[in-house]
């Protein structure tokens, strides 16, 4: 499966696809907002067209609610479940085998069962953290929908307000907690990370050395 669909023509294709689907999907927006200037503040802002057919307006709330908030969670709560679900079956499936394996084998299931436990590990990290950190903006621009319709968004004295921009922030900081997460559970680059401080500590020690004999000379 890994040789058949990971490869760079079909990644290509992949982000092809979801630039397009976006592209299409955003079309129908070009109606549903019109810029107003605000004389308070001196800035344009985008607002609902208020000439906007109401069902069409409360349609695409909606559907930006879906798309954006709620099928996101479904699908990565799900699609993460269903993984976890094969990982298990192949550990009952190898624990059943394992008898039956040659000595070489045998020895290598050790290190078959760690790298299972550490994508599982991964695998729950980075669907919590996301659960967790997108919850906030996820309940809020819900509520903002329903409760708050037209509410204006600059108006701090609002709590809704106030939790809705927590809520984006902590979403904002998800994307750099999955970097780390992805980057830092690869060995390969825990080692180059290892090395390169090494690399940079040794040189601060040469050079500290040096400037200890001839405090005229500054190295870097």
């Amino acid at each position: 499966m890994k040789a058949k669909f990971c490869t760079p023509r079909n990644a290509l294709k992949a982000i092809a696809i979801v630039l397009f689907v976006a592209h299409l999907l955003s079309i129908p927006y070009y109606w549903f907002n019109v810029s107003v200037y605000n004389q308070n503040q001196s800035i344009w802002v985008c607002v609902y067209d208020r000439s906007a057919p109401h069902g069409y307006v409360h349609t695409m709330v909606w559907a930006q609610t879906l798309v954006s908030f709620v099928l996101p969670f479904q699908i990565i709560l799900t699609l993460n479940g269903l993984t976890l679900r094969k990982i298990s079956l192949s550990n009952r499936v190898h624990i059943v085998a394992a008898n039956a394996l040659s000595p070489e084998a045998y020895r290598v299931m050790p290190l078959v069962r760690s790298r299972k436990r550490k994508s599982i590990v991964l695998l729950v990290t980075v669907s919590m953290s996301f659960v967790l950190l997108s919850a906030t903006r996820a309940i809020t621009q819900i509520i903002l929908r329903i409760v708050y319709f037209g509410l204006d968004r600059n108006d701090y004295s609002r709590q809704i307000n106030v939790a809705a921009d927590i809520g984006n922030m902590l979403r904002l900081t998800n994307a750099s907690v999955n970097m780390y997460l992805y980057a830092c559970t690869q060995a390969r680059f825990r080692q180059e990370f290892m090395a390169f401080f090494r690399k940079v500590f040794s040189h601060c020690k040469i050079g500290k050395t040096v400037r200890s004999h001839d405090p005229g000379v500054c190295h870097f």
